[in-house]
């Protein structure tokens, strides 16, 4: 709970993976309903991932099903959820069984990511405001001197500006090139975050993490992700429509929490599996070792 109350998308996952069929269970047995039960599940999990330091000490899985039990209590007492014929046996015996599915987890962990990466971006330092500097108030002698001087040697020298020009204009194109690039790279940023928190973006739930297509854009959003072997990087595959092989594409490194957010330079219309693998620093042209996963994306 400590790496959770730290924002850990990672160690959430791991509670939720130990926890939900607890939770799912104690819903049923209440609510013999099994939409009820997912919405309880949901509910439960995302508020402890929201407020976790609402549970202090003691007992957790104790405490998750207290909560649990209350949540499902107040849901049955505010509307009508027993569906006739759903659970033609007893619910208890029903529920003793059951288990959330996965797509319950994946709306699940799809908020939290979205939300850890949202604080992390509110997390980083704001920009200093602008201060105009302060204007030079030059002495009049000094004025005047630099003026006698700019006519002195204007008189005894005549200076050719065309090449000054030549090269002002050449650094005026330079600095329109690398504004031109910021503000390209600060579109992409604004569309992957976009493309990330989403609903219209389909999620691909893999070990650690999950792949996200929207449109022409597929993304990897992993947590909690180990680093890779030393002297290697983790490499991402992918595979085009009608092709027999993945393709070799970029390479990266989670950072110290394990998180890794990247952008796939490919066009995701004509894409049909994704892969990951750890390969030597560079990059390899063909798989070296047993990928981490590989996805199909349909």
């Amino acid at each position: 709970m400590a790496r959770v109350r730290a924002g850990d998308a990672g160690a959430f996952e791991e509670l939720y993976d130990a926890h939900n069929r607890l939770v799912y269970r104690v819903s049923l047995q209440i609510l013999a309903n099994v939409e009820g039960a997912e919405d309880v599940t949901q509910a439960v999990f995302l508020n402890i991932w929201s407020a976790p330091g609402a549970f202090q000490r003691g007992d957790l899985p104790v405490w998750i099903a207290r909560v649990t039990r209350k949540r499902a209590l107040d849901l049955l007492r505010s509307k009508p959820v027993r569906s006739e014929g759903e659970f033609p046996e007893a619910s208890l015996n029903a529920a003793a069984g059951a288990v959330p599915g996965s797509r319950l987890k994946q709306s699940i962990m799809s908020r939290v990511r979205a939300d850890a990466i949202r604080s992390r971006a509110a997390e980083l330092p704001a920009a200093a405001p602008f201060r105009a500097p302060r204007p030079i108030v030059w002495p009049a002698y000094l004025v005047a001197a630099a003026c006698l001087a700019i006519a002195l040697i204007s008189s005894a020298a005549n200076i050719s500006m065309s090449g000054q020009l030549r090269r002002a204009q050449m650094r005026v194109a330079q600095t329109s090139g690398r504004s031109r690039e910021l503000a390209r790279g600060l579109a992409r940023q604004q569309q992957m975050l976009a493309d990330l928190v989403s609903v219209r973006s389909r999620r691909y739930a893999v070990p650690y993490g999950e792949v996200i297509k929207r449109g022409a854009h597929v993304y990897l959003a992993m947590s909690g992700m180990p680093m890779p072997p030393k002297g290697h990087v983790y490499q991402a595959w992918t595979q085009h429509a009608g092709a027999e092989r993945m393709s070799p594409s970029l390479t990266f490194v989670p950072n110290r929490n394990g998180t890794a957010v990247v952008a796939l330079p490919v066009d995701g219309k004509s894409i049909v599996a994704v892969a990951v693998s750890a390969e030597p620093n560079g990059g390899s042209n063909q798989p070296t070792s047993v990928p981490a996963f590989v996805v199909k994306l349909t």
